[in-house]
C-alpha cells in the first residue's frame, strides 16, 4: 500500500500586492522568528480564526474577553 494514500487537503492561492514598507517589516519579522516568509504569513491567516484586527481595535470573533500577552 502505498504511504501516500491520504487525502491531501484542499488548498487554495492567494496572491496580494503590499507595499515596500509592509514587505520589509514582513522580513525583519520572519527572520526574528527564524521562520520563512510563507510561514509568517500563514500564522498570521491562522489568527484570524480567533480574532478580528480593525482599523484602531482587536475584537474577540468568539464575544469572549481577548487577553494578549
Amino acid at each position: 500500500m502505498s504511504k501516500n494514500s491520504e487525502p491531501k487537503k484542499q488548498t487554495k492561492v492567494i496572491t496580494i500586492r503590499i507595499d515596500q514598507e509592509l514587505n520589509e517589516n514582513l522580513d525583519r519579522m520572519k527572520d526574528r522568528m527564524g521562520i520563512n516568509k510563507n510561514s509568517l504569513i500563514k500564522n498570521y491567516l491562522e489568527l484570524s480564526k480567533y480574532f478580528l484586527k480593525r482599523k484602531s481595535t482587536i475584537q474577540s470573533l468568539n464575544d469572549r474577553d481577548l487577553v494578549v500577552v
